[in-house]
């Protein structure tokens, strides 16, 4: 590794100026409807001067190798950046820059290899980043989710996507310089879960789409791991409109699942929920409770 990322920058940028979606955040750029080049040429230029090596190109050849090995196609964004450099990795020892490295497609594959030393790794879920401190983000390449990002924890396997995309990820990397979503009230830098609104109504219709199938998933669930992921995806992608469907969760068997409900009603300040949550908070396990507590406090 070694080559700056700006010798690239510029195929994507020479004789395309995109000026529709100027100032606009990312969620903004995205369902406003900004063209997908002007997306990934804007996080390019953010990506540009930070102390960062990138690999070479990746070539067709290298791509069509690791989609044949893994059975699935990389989604546009990944494979652009592939295009763009075969992994990338922090210079700054403080790794201020960007604090997770993006794997070669060789590494990526050897480290699926690895798979079964992560317990419930759902199928088509691949890692593409590492902080090497055992926590891993991993890319969605097939099913309903592809495309998605999940964020793995060493100390908290949870495989439910909390972004929509690479491209989302990596701004949230590059704007909070932490693998950690940054929560505060209703305010989270990660796309899901959802916490207001939709800018989009197609994207709602999209995340009810998708809820309903995690959710027709949670109710056939034969094993306890599957229906519990099947449930926080469900409860990540459930439409802010829609929140009342939460209470159904409050009541699983499972109080983990519970308890992420609570915790989804109080960032939403879902005000029709307080009558709920004060009956959990007394009546209910003492994970339930608490996260009923903690919610009634953010309504």
């Amino acid at each position: 590794m070694g080559t700056p990322v700006g010798k690239w920058v510029g195929r994507l940028t020479d004789g395309n100026q995109h000026t529709g979606c100027a100032g606009r955040g990312l969620r903004a750029r995205r369902e406003s409807g900004c063209p997908y080049d002007e997306l990934m040429d804007w996080l390019l230029t953010l990506l540009h001067p930070l102390a960062i090596n990138f690999g070479p190109p990746a070539t067709e050849q290298q791509i069509g190798t690791f989609e044949e090995q893994i059975g699935a196609e990389l989604p546009g964004d990944l494979r652009q950046l592939y295009r763009l450099f075969n992994g990338y990795e922090n210079t700054d020892s403080a790794h201020s820059a960007l604090p997770m490295r993006f794997h070669s497609l060789e590494e990526s594959v050897t480290l699926q290899g690895a798979g079964e030393n992560w317990p419930g790794l759902p199928a088509g879920a691949q890692p593409f980043w590492t902080d090497d401190q055992s926590n891993h983000a991993l890319v969605y390449l097939s099913g309903p989710l592809r495309g998605m990002v999940v964020l793995l924890y060493h100390d908290e396997p949870d495989y439910a996507p909390r972004y929509r995309s690479a491209l989302s990820f990596l701004l949230h990397l590059h704007t909070a310089g932490t693998i950690n979503h940054y929560e505060e009230d209703s305010v989270s830098t990660a796309d899901l879960p959802v916490l207001e609104p939709r800018l989009s109504s197609s994207q709602t219709a999209e995340d009810r789409r998708l809820y309903q199938i995690c959710r027709t998933d949670y109710e056939q669930a034969t094993t306890d791991q599957e229906r519990f992921l099947a449930a926080v995806t469900a409860m990540n992608l459930l439409p802010y409109e829609d929140t009342d469907e939460l209470e159904e969760f409050t009541l699983a068997e499972d109080f983990y699942i519970g308890q992420r409900a609570c915790e989804i009603y109080g960032k939403r300040r879902w005000e029709d929920a307080e009558e709920s949550l004060l009956s959990l908070s007394k009546n209910a396990h003492s994970n339930i409770a608490g996260a009923a507590r903690q919610a009634l406090e953010q309504l």
